[in-house]
């Protein structure tokens, strides 16, 4: 359980704030429109007089009028009426010019003991206090607005953050992946250079090694091994692989700080992934598969130094990927122009 809830709490930091502006609306119009008028629309429970149908309302008038005839009380005739709301004084009106079953004398006597008295009183009757709030609800429009404003303040907030996360971590330098230039003898198929900078926590390079017909060979890369928990990650090491289509395992080297390499913990761990080196610049790495191999050059290499010790500031790799003509027993994984520890 705490693995799964690490893996989405990872995945929720690696998302950009426009992805969860996207999520929010979504959420927003599917609950909106999905749940609130299809699913589990809103059901009226236990509602006032005027959210009655307009004929209803009528009829409700006519009850209240006869029951205010029958015991003459007028507080309850008077609470009655103003349960109509607003649309009180319209109902009226229905009801006089439609009578039904009431005596029009009933009708006349109605208004003027209980309604004229409300009007007259010049203070906020219930009728038109329930008409000015009839006027404040600001209805689509202003729905629509709320809606807007918030999405702004959500992305703003999430930029912000986004920002302030960011700010003193040291900039992102990955580099636009861009082919190399062969130096002298067989071309590689495939030519790659790639830089992390302290601060890209979720670096993890791949490239496509295909033919120049572009038949898919395999792929190879540059990823974090082993890094400290939180922003930034202090990348202690990183893993260069190799897959080739046509072997059945991919080929992992692994480049290291010195401090890890030193730190026998560590060192084994690293170990259970592939050939642990100590990375520095100029060095060159060489990866083999039954058709592939990788040569991956060390450009350039800065370390420093924190509380949890020594980590990559700044690692630049070249890769270059040549096809072999004949396997010649198996697969293999050194380096060259570097030390081990």
């Amino acid at each position: 359980m705490g693995a799964l809830f690490e893996g989405v709490k990872e995945m929720m930091k690696s998302l950009p704030w426009k992805t969860w502006l996207v999520i929010f609306v979504i959420g927003v119009l599917f609950g909106w429109f999905v749940l609130g008028w299809g699913i589990a629309p809103v059901k009226w429970v236990n509602a006032a007089p005027q959210h009655l149908e307009p004929s209803w309302r009528a009829d409700y008038l006519r009850m209240v009028i006869e029951s205010f005839t029958a015991n003459g009380n007028v507080e309850l005739a008077r609470v009655r009426y103003q349960g109509l709301g607003p649309e009180a004084d319209k109902v009226l009106q229905q009801v006089e010019q439609d009578p039904g079953y009431l005596n029009p004398a009933d009708i006349a006597r109605f208004k003027a003991v209980v309604v004229a008295p409300m009007a007259a009183g010049g203070g906020a009757s219930a009728t038109q206090t329930g008409a000015a709030a009839a006027k404040s609800p600001f209805g689509w429009l202003g729905l629509c607005l709320v809606i807007l404003v918030g999405l702004l303040a959500l992305g703003a907030i999430l930029f912000l953050g986004k920002k302030m996360a960011s700010k003193g971590q040291g900039q992102t330098a990955r580099e636009a992946v861009q082919p190399l230039i062969a130096e002298g003898g067989p071309a590689p198929i495939s030519s790659y250079r790639t830089t992390y900078t302290l601060g890209d926590d979720y670096f993890d390079e791949s490239f496509s090694i295909d033919t120049a017909s572009g038949e898919f060979l395999g792929e190879a890369g540059l990823s974090i091994s082993e890094a400290t928990e939180g922003q930034p990650k202090y990348v202690k090491a990183f893993e260069v692989w190799l897959f080739d289509k046509a072997d059945i395992r991919t080929e992992t080297a692994i480049l290291c700080t010195p401090e890890a390499y030193q730190d026998e913990e560590t060192r084994q761990r690293l170990e259970a992934k592939g050939a642990v080196m100590v990375a520095s610049p100029g060095q060159k790495l060489i990866l083999e598969t039954e058709k592939l191999q990788l040569e991956a050059h060390i450009v350039e290499c800065e370390f420093d130094t924190g509380p949890d010790g020594q980590y990559f500031q700044r690692l630049t790799v070249e890769f270059r990927v040549y096809q072999r003509l004949a396997t010649d027993g198996g697969s293999t994984a050194h380096e060259e122009g570097g030390l081990s520890a």
